[in-house]
């Protein structure tokens, strides 16, 4: 390995292991994953499959989810939740994923109360001790 630059004001002893991944001109894909840079190499009068069109979308979609990586995960606008009656009302807005997937909600999405879970035991057995009622939605309104 050469290395081209070395650590500035290296304590005693300090020295470069290994960089993780190996320097390399481009990086490789894992086993299970398909190859990271693919793309389409256009030439005049020269018909295009749907198959390279395919690939080339999902090389396109795999750029832009790593470049969301790159930044915090988290709701960027909107996504506020509303109650309604008895429905409650995701509001439209945008988000970005642990995995730098872009999510987008266009429209106003209602649920009934029923149908969202509580994940944590401990917040449903601690609702039960506070409220009492024959629905989760008589429990939490009184």
């Amino acid at each position: 390995m050469k290395i081209l630059r070395g650590i500035s004001k290296p304590f005693g002893g300090e020295h470069v292991l290994a960089t993780v991944p190996a320097l390399g001109p481009y990086a490789r894909a894992a086993k299970d994953e398909p190859p990271l840079r693919k793309r389409l190499n256009f030439f005049a009068q020269r018909s295009l499959t749907h198959v390279a069109l395919i690939d080339e979308q999902r090389s396109r979609i795999d750029d832009a989810m790593r470049l969301g990586q790159s930044v915090a995960p988290g709701v960027i606008d909107g996504l506020e939740l509303a109650v309604e009656g008895d429905h409650l009302v995701l509001l439209p807005g945008h988000a970005i994923a642990p995995d730098g997937q872009d999510i987008e909600l266009a429209y106003a999405l209602r649920l009934p109360f029923d149908a969202v879970a509580v994940i944590a035991p401990g917040v449903d057995a601690a609702l039960e001790a506070l409220h009492s009622g024959s629905t989760p939605w008589q429990r939490l309104s009184g």
